[in-house]
């Protein structure tokens, strides 16, 4: 059984591996790892594991060695995190937010270009 946690603050991880009973005399119960995880090309992979993690999805986990690159093992975390998608269309409308020093307004303009909504609160 292998568990993935989120750990303090840091940043860090921590991978759980429960090992089978043949080698849990030689090497205790469980092994606990820790890492980290990067971002790259414009994934914050990281807040997915986190979204992952928090909403309970499911995560594919792989333990490999690589004998090529120094006889190193390697974790690899899979999830499926949907996009959400941005909505902005002529059909929703638009809405404009005017901040000035003494008040904030607020219009709500329809898809076909007139006000429905508009107000003037004082600061």
């Amino acid at each position: 059984m292998i568990k993935v946690f989120p750990l303090k603050e840091d940043g860090l991880y921590q991978l759980q591996v429960q090992l089978p009973r043949p080698l849990q005399d030689k090497y205790g119960q469980k092994i606990q790892l820790e890492f980290s995880v990067s971002d790259r090309n414009g994934r914050y992979r990281a807040t997915d594991l986190d979204y992952a993690i928090n909403s309970l999805k499911p995560i594919t986990i792989s333990i490999f060695r690589r004998e090529h690159k120094q006889d190193n093992w390697y974790v690899h975390l899979s999830t499926y995190v949907p996009e959400i998608p941005v909505v902005h269309t002529r059909k929703n409308g638009c809405l404009g937010i005017d901040f000035n020093a003494d008040s904030i307004s607020v219009t709500y303009v329809k898809w076909d270009g007139n006000i429905e909504y508009a107000r003037r609160n004082s600061v």
